[in-house]
């Protein structure tokens, strides 16, 4: 059972280095905890689903599968919602979508 109020975090990067210094930065705060480390967009999913963390830390381009499917996977996959009337978005999905494409 996760804490309450405990920001649960997923890294997903090709670089374990990267992957390990993120882990130890962000566990230094009391209310962040890093629930799983992949190396590859696949492993991501795996984990996404096992652990549904609050945030992905993911990098775009790793092995397997690039991180930006894997991200649209996880999109495709979650319910989101939005608010505030802004009808120049079809979707709240779509706003994520672009957001990829900065």
């Amino acid at each position: 059972m996760s804490q309450p109020n405990v920001i649960r975090i997923l890294i997903a990067d090709d670089y374990p280095i990267l992957g390990q210094a993120l882990t130890m930065f962000l566990e230094c705060e009391p209310d962040i905890t890093v629930v799983g480390y992949a190396g590859d967009g696949r492993k991501a999913l795996e984990l996404w689903s096992k652990h549904q963390p609050d945030v992905a830390l993911m990098d775009l381009q790793m092995p397997k599968m690039e991180g930006e499917n894997a991200i649209a996977t996880i999109c495709a996959a979650i319910k989101i919602l939005g608010w505030g009337g802004d009808r120049r978005l079809k979707t709240m999905r779509e706003f994520f979508v672009n957001a990829l494409a900065f």
